[in-house]
Parts: C-alpha cells; sequence; structure tokens
C-alpha cells in the first residue's frame, strides 16, 4: 500500500512540474523578432487567427457552388440537362442488367439534389 502511496505522490509531482514549467516548453521553437529599439504605433494586422472551416461551411460553401454550376455550368458542360438524362439511363442499365427494377424521375427528389 505504500508503494502505491508513494507512486501517486510521484506523478503528483511530476504533474505539478510539468504545469509549473509549461510556459516554458510551450516557446520551445518560437522564434522572436529582433529588438531594434523601434515603436511601432501602428497595429499590425499580421497576426491573424486562422480561419477554422467546420462542416457547416463547407456544406454551405458546395451549395453555394452548386447554385451557381446549375445557373452556370461548369467550363465544358453545354447541356447539363441531357448529361443528367444519360446518367439516368446509364444507371437504369446497370440495374436492368443487375435484374433490378428501373428508377423512376423525381422532380422534387432532382431539384433538392
Amino acid at each position: 500500500m505504500q508503494d502505491i502511496a508513494r507512486l501517486a505522490t510521484l506523478e503528483a509531482l511530476i504533474l505539478a512540474l510539468a504545469l509549473w514549467l509549461w510556459p516554458f516548453f510551450s516557446r520551445i521553437g518560437i522564434i522572436a523578432p529582433p529588438d531594434t529599439g523601434v515603436i511601432i504605433d501602428t497595429p499590425s494586422t499580421s497576426l491573424t487567427a486562422p480561419t477554422i472551416k467546420t462542416p457547416a461551411d463547407v456544406i454551405l460553401q458546395y451549395k453555394q457552388n452548386a447554385e451557381n454550376w446549375t445557373q452556370q455550368p461548369p467550363n465544358g458542360i453545354t447541356f447539363l440537362s441531357q448529361i443528367e438524362q444519360r446518367v439516368f439511363e446509364l444507371t437504369n442499365a446497370e440495374r436492368r442488367k443487375n435484374g433490378l427494377s428501373p428508377l423512376q424521375p423525381d422532380n422534387l427528389l432532382q431539384k433538392t439534389a
């Protein structure tokens, strides 16, 4: 039992030491700019926080791109409805080969997609 108490005390001391030295360790590898003695009055704009994209941001960006593409298709695609129809036909051909019933067009689903 005394061994467990000694081990717990040792671990607590190591943790306390690590927390106490954390500010020192966190600066390792950071190179401070040289002190030139010049004081700059204007705030620096180069120190901006990085932009973090959430999954919601990515989905919104994709939605905006998709809306733009339906209004103006990407370069090289001129007949978007013909491409959709061809994909539908090819999908049904593969479904028939595998013994599945063909898909039926669904306008609501197409608008949603």
